[in-house]
């Protein structure tokens, strides 16, 4: 046989040296960044955040301002274009869940800001700041557990403040703001949050309203009524007691109702839906990424709209 010529031998080792370089830089590259540890990007002043849909959130736009909100299982499975609704999905119908998330105390969470947190963990909890009473009685969880348990002084105060013994038994005598007010738990709840890439346990501290059933009671019938005085209160409580009192079965538990506020399943609850937003949301970009940012501003039929532009 004929030994290969002198120009083929080149080519071949030319093609040779091209692919031992191109699948040995490849090989070299992927070794390189599957070693590459990336740092979670700590949320700044400003963010763009990118939220896993699939965890029970949709995104919903109305009169142009684009929102998260939370919704029912049932509404999950309804979602349709990637989880965003738009302007007739805001219109507040169905029985699904519609819980609009607040953005700011989100971001402010994420920073290990627990007042923040605390107004998150509220606001998913669909627990306003305006439902609660004007004159707060506040409790905190240990006072209260001290009351329960037994301290003299504390529980004094308690039956007090709820115009009501322990064991559901009215008191002969009605105290207005008992009726008016009621008291307010401070109840401290554990949320697990990843601050800057590492998972903390803060605490939100939540705020819960209690009256004693016999109170609502008649709370519900002086609604109806005008021109009330202390006296008339009086007779309407007087009422509601003696039909209580006649019927001892029907007590409530006021000891056993308190105590299930502070329950760890009770706590897991009302921590689970800032923990299932918090453990969805991913900082894209933060502030110190962004080298410059302008818009252009156009009309349309819905007024002017905004495009945003930003160089990192």
């Amino acid at each position: 046989m004929n030994k290969p010529r002198t120009s083929i031998k080149i080519a071949v080792g030319f093609v040779t040296i091209a692919l031992l370089g191109f699948f040995g830089t490849r090989f070299y590259s992927d070794y390189k960044l599957s070693h590459i540890t990336l740092k979670e990007i700590e949320p700044g002043p400003v963010n763009i955040v990118g939220i896993d849909l699939g965890r029970g959130f949709r995104i919903v736009v109305a009169n142009q301002m684009a929102q998260l909100r939370e919704v029912s299982d049932s509404e999950s499975m309804k979602q349709g274009s990637g989880g965003v609704g738009g302007d007739d999905d805001d219109s507040g119908g169905g029985s699904g869940r519609r819980s609009r998330v607040p953005m700011r105390e989100m971001m402010q969470s994420l920073q290990g800001n627990e007042e923040a947190l605390s107004k998150f963990t509220m606001s998913l909890n669909d627990i306003r700041e305006d439902s609660l009473p004007i004159e707060r009685v506040y409790w905190t969880a240990a006072d209260l557990k001290k009351a329960l348990d037994g301290d003299a002084t504390l529980k004094a105060k308690l039956v007090n403040d709820l115009n009501m013994e322990l064991d559901g038994t009215p008191l002969p005598e009605l105290h207005v703001k008992a009726l008016e007010n009621g008291i307010v738990l401070k109840v401290p709840v554990p949320v697990k949050v990843n601050v800057g890439g590492v998972p903390k346990t803060l605490t939100a501290t939540v705020l819960l309203s209690y009256k004693p059933r016999l109170l609502r009671a008649v709370e519900t019938t002086i609604e109806k009524k005008s021109n009330l005085d202390r006296t008339m209160m009086l007779g309407y409580y007087l009422d509601e007691s003696k039909k209580l009192l006649a019927n001892p079965k029907s007590r409530e538990d006021v000891a056993r109702a308190l105590r299930e506020f502070l329950e760890p399943t009770a706590l897991a609850k009302l921590a689970d839906a800032p923990e299932r937003v918090l453990s969805s949301a991913t900082i894209v970009v933060n502030d110190s990424m962004i080298s410059k940012a302008s818009y252009n501003t156009y009309p349309s039929t819905n007024g002017n709209l905004h495009d945003l532009s930003i160089d990192l």
